[in-house]
């Protein structure tokens, strides 16, 4: 299943990196440096609160635009699914998702 919450294996990831963009890419050949994905900057507001700025411009490939409102929903999707040991803590609790703006998140 190509499905991100459901399995982190390293074949799975490969895919799913080639499919999905992510908010943060970690640059492999630089060093494993995070760079600016979808978002184009973030803010760590204290260990367990980041606050993220969307990238202007981007669309689905339908045509739908993005925004805040899609991350969200992405997160607390992870939250309910059942998910592996890896991605859980990232996705434990749903309701710390606060869109700021349309452009910017606070998870």
């Amino acid at each position: 299943m190509l499905d991100p919450p459901y399995d982190n294996s390293n074949v799975n990831e490969r895919i799913m990196l080639s499919l999905f963009d992510t908010l943060i890419i970690t640059d492999y050949r630089d060093g494993g440096k995070l760079k600016p994905g979808l978002a184009t900057e973030w803010t760590v507001i204290d260990p367990q609160t980041i606050e993220f700025k969307l990238r202007d411009g981007v669309s689905f490939h339908n045509g739908d635009g993005f925004d805040a409102k899609d991350v969200a929903f992405t997160f607390r999707t992870c939250a309910r699914a059942r998910i592996r040991v890896l991605r859980a803590p990232f996705c434990r609790n749903p309701s710390w998702a606060v869109l700021n703006r349309s452009r910017s998140l606070i998870l």
